[in-house]
């Protein structure tokens, strides 16, 4: 208790000290107490464990919309109280769990995973960029994924998060999948095999509208599955495939798996010269051309970055 006392500005140290005393005087808490939610986020155990509810419900109402951003680095005693606010917060759906930046590990996660198994918490957007998970993840990451109904994913930047064989698949094609919006950017994957099952799954997914695979050194030699999967899905709108090792004639091969496409609204390739660029926008129009004759008014616009 007393390094929670210490963090304290001198001005909050009376309130608090009454509030110890006699457990009925509930701190002033104002912007400020907030801003750092990260050094803070403990008092949340600390006043519902003391059924200081209204003190709660403070700091609940400070999560603007319904979003909980914490950038820094979580400890285990963090993500314990984080696992306390959203288990014991009157609030079940949350739009926005923002991790990113957290330097979360395997075991952070599985902590997160126990609390959220058995609730009827919802999360919206679930934000993991730039952590330190592995695929030692991916059982709990997987079953938060489908437990919390995540509709929007970042597991960009990590240590092969997603590696462990039927990841993707499991959760991409359980009935209770609800993923609109996938990012993947870097992941630090041995070969390309959890891309190629990714893609594979999105021939039953009727979900995903959105998958950013970048840099995920997907090659010419996958980019038959990739075909193939866009020959057949119909929700896909969004697809970048930047900085992969892909040619111009693999690229021109996308396209022409395009041209029965009716859904894919932006394409985003990895740059080249100007002269395979021109030839790939020609094929844009192909494309367009096809869908116009079609009766389909949907267009399509490709990029390169």
């Amino acid at each position: 208790m007393f390094n929670h006392y210490v963090t304290l500005s001198k001005g909050q140290r009376p309130s608090f000290k009454l509030f110890l005393r006699s457990g009925n005087e509930a701190i002033t808490i104002d912007d400020k107490f907030l801003e750092d939610k990260l050094q803070r986020l403990r008092f949340y155990r600390i006043f519902y464990e003391a059924g200081d509810i209204s003190t709660c419900k403070t700091i609940e109402e400070k999560f603007t919309d319904k979003e909980i951003i914490l950038p820094g680095t979580l400890s285990p005693n963090n993500l314990e109280d984080l696992t306390t606010l959203l288990t014991c917060s009157s609030c079940r759906n949350w739009m926005v769990l923002d991790l990113d930046y957290c330097h979360i590990q395997d075991y952070g996660l599985q902590l997160l995973h126990r609390s959220l198994h058995h609730s009827n918490i919802t999360i919206d957007h679930l934000w993991l960029r730039n952590n330190d998970l592995s695929s030692s993840s991916d059982s709990s990451l997987s079953d938060i994924i489908i437990t919390c109904k995540v509709k929007w994913l970042d597991i960009s930047y990590n240590k092969a998060v997603g590696e462990t064989p039927h990841f993707f698949t499991n959760i991409l094609t359980h009935p209770s999948c609800v993923i609109e919006v996938l990012y993947m950017y870097s992941n630090n994957y041995s070969t390309t095999r959890p891309v190629m099952e990714l893609f594979s799954s999105l021939r039953e997914n009727k979900t995903v509208k959105e998958l950013w695979i970048i840099g995920n050194n997907i090659s010419d030699d996958e980019c038959g599955v990739i075909c193939d999967v866009l020959h057949v899905n119909h929700t896909l709108r969004v697809l970048y495939m930047s900085d992969n090792p892909i040619t111009g004639q693999a690229s021109q091969l996308i396209l022409d798996a395009i041209k029965n496409n009716n859904t894919l609204e932006q394409l985003c390739l990895p740059s080249y010269p100007e002269d395979i660029k021109k030839e790939i926008t020609s094929l844009e129009q192909v494309v367009n051309e096809k869908r116009r004759r079609r009766g389909c008014d949907v267009k399509l616009e490709i990029g390169f970055w």
